[in-house]
C-alpha cells in the first residue's frame, strides 16, 4: 500500500481531528510555569520587500510549513504499539466525519455510517495495526498539513544585534528591523488571561530533545508549539499565534496563501534600516513615516558596520535628512 493511499484514507488528518477538540475556547493553554513576562522590547527582521508592512500596517502570520525549520510543530508521539491505539483513533476520526455528514444532511445512524467507513478503509487500518513503525515514522517526521489551515505564527526576537539574523532575514542587511512594544494591547492576553497562548506573546524554549507526547494525548499543552532545537538559541525568539480564519486579508500564491493581520501603529516603536539597504528603499521608508501621521512617533535609525569590531552601530535619522549610505 502506498504512502499516498495511506494519507488519503487515514494519514495525518486524524491527528487534528482529535487534538483540535481538546482546545480551550481561546486556544491552547500553557502551564503556569511556562508563562514568562515579555521583555520591554521585541524585534522583527524584515527583507526589503517587507516595506509594505509599514506602508499598509499589516503583517503576515506564517503557516508552520512555510517557516525555515522542518521541525516546527513536530513533536515525537509515542504509544503506537499499545493495543487498541489504532481502533481508538479510528473511532475519533469516524465520529468527526459523522458529525460533518449529519450537518450536510445525511440520515444514516452512526452505527451504519461506521460500518461503511470501516469496511471502506479496512485495508488501511489493518496495515497500520500491523506496521506501527510506519505509523510512527509518518507522524514523527511529516508535519501535519492541517495545522497550515489553522495557525499562523509571528516570530519576534529579543536580539537586535545579531549579525546572523541581519544576514539571514533581511537579505544580507538590505532590509530593516521593526521594534515592537510588547506592552501594547495588541500583544496582551485576551480577556486578561496570561496563560492563553493564542494571541499572546510566548517565549520559545530551546532543547536538545524534541517534545514527546502519547499518541492519544495529542498536543496536551503548547510545548510542541514553542520548542526548538538549541541550535536556534541565538535567535532569542518569542512567538504570537493567531487563528488564520480571522486574518484580515488573504493573498493567494502558487504554493500557499499569505494571511495578513492588521497591526496598530502604536505598537511600533522604531525602525532600523540595514547597513546595505538601497537608497531608494530607505527613501521610500522615510517618506512613509513622514506622510502617515499615525507613525510620527516611530523613531528611525540607520545601522552601520563598526569600523573596528564585528558588530553594528546605530544612528538615529533626523527628518528630513537622509543620505546615501557609505560604500563598504
Amino acid at each position: 500500500m502506498s504512502v499516498n493511499t495511506l494519507n488519503h484514507h487515514y494519514g495525518l488528518t486524524l491527528i487534528p481531528a482529535y487534538f483540535m477538540e481538546h482546545q480551550n475556547e481561546n486556544g491552547w493553554i500553557a502551564e503556569e510555569s511556562m508563562v514568562t513576562k515579555p521583555p520591554k522590547t521585541l524585534f522583527k527582521y524584515i527583507s526589503p520587500r517587507g516595506i509594505q508592512i509599514i506602508e499598509n500596517l499589516s503583517i503576515r502570520f506564517t503557516q508552520p510549513s512555510c517557516l525555515n525549520d522542518p521541525f516546527e510543530l513536530l513533536p515525537c508521539f509515542d504509544g503506537f504499539c499499545e493495543e487498541g491505539t489504532v481502533d481508538t483513533l479510528t473511532d475519533i476520526v469516524i465520529r468527526k466525519q459523522y458529525r460533518r455528514y449529519i450537518i450536510e444532511g445525511g440520515n444514516l445512524s452512526y452505527e451504519d455510517f461506521k460500518v461503511i467507513q470501516v469496511r471502506h478503509n479496512q485495508q488501511t487500518f489493518d496495515y497500520l495495526k500491523g506496521n506501527p513503525g510506519f505509523f510512527k515514522s509518518r507522524l514523527n517526521t511529516v508535519q501535519d498539513p492541517n495545522l497550515d489551515n489553522t495557525l499562523g505564527i509571528l516570530c519576534l526576537s529579543e536580539n537586535k544585534d545579531s549579525i546572523l539574523m541581519w544576514s539571514h532575514y533581511t537579505d544580507s542587511h538590505k532590509g530593516f528591523l521593526i521594534e515592537f512594544d510588547p506592552g501594547h494591547g495588541y500583544f496582551l492576553p485576551p480577556d486578561g488571561n496570561p496563560a492563553v497562548t493564542v494571541g499572546t506573546l510566548v517565549k520559545v524554549q530551546y532543547s536538545k530533545f524534541r517534545p514527546r507526547s502519547g499518541i492519544l494525548e495529542g498536543y496536551k499543552d503548547c510545548i510542541s508549539f514553542i520548542t526548538k532545537s538549541e541550535q536556534w538559541k541565538y535567535e532569542e525568539e518569542w512567538r504570537v499565534f493567531k487563528e488564520l480564519a480571522k486574518s484580515d486579508q488573504q493573498k493567494k500564491t502558487q504554493t500557499s496563501t499569505i494571511h495578513l493581520f492588521n497591526i496598530p501603529p502604536g505598537c511600533i516603536k522604531s525602525i532600523t534600516m540595514g547597513a546595505r539597504m538601497e537608497f531608494s528603499d530607505r527613501l521610500k521608508l522615510t517618506e512613509i513615516l513622514k506622510s502617515n501621521s499615525k507613525l510620527r512617533h516611530v523613531k528611525l535609525y540607520q545601522s552601520h558596520i563598526h569600523p573596528d569590531e564585528f558588530r553594528l552601530k546605530y544612528e538615529q535619522v533626523k527628518f528630513p535628512r537622509i543620505l546615501p549610505s557609505p560604500r563598504h
